[in-house]
């Protein structure tokens, strides 16, 4: 039975737009069952003390570095906050959304009708 289905599954041609359109679905699948998983299980971080609310170890970076310093560090604490806790969840959701909406957008493109493009350039008189 087994190799009935895999000889079934290995006759079937599909065409490059149907596997790209195949593997979007699966890439949103996995990804949207993923971050549920992570959402649901994922703990949030617990409050403390952060040291880059204090005012002086602020004026410390703009002394040392400058106020891009300071925007620099904001960008890098930013950056690694949406790796953990729920955070994460919500960043996959939204990786995945967009990585499967451009494999759709691409497989579209696959199913433009070329027929009318001449071989001179593709300008038709």
């Amino acid at each position: 039975m087994r190799k009935v289905a895999m000889t079934i599954i290995c006759r079937t041609h599909l065409t490059l737009q149907a596997r790209i359109k195949l593997l979007a679905s699966f890439i949103l699948l996995a990804g949207v069952a993923s971050s549920i998983f992570i959402y649901q299980n994922a703990q949030d971080i617990p409050p403390g003390y952060n040291l880059a609310v204090s005012r002086k170890y602020l004026s410390n970076l703009e002394l040392c570095g400058g106020m891009i310093h300071v925007l620099l560090t904001d960008l890098t604490e930013w950056f690694c906050g949406l790796w953990q806790g729920k955070n994460l969840a919500f960043t996959l959701a939204y990786l995945t959304v967009i990585v499967s909406a451009g494999l759709f957008f691409i497989a579209e493109l696959y199913s433009l009708d070329t027929t009318a493009v001449d071989d001179n350039m593709g300008i038709i008189e």
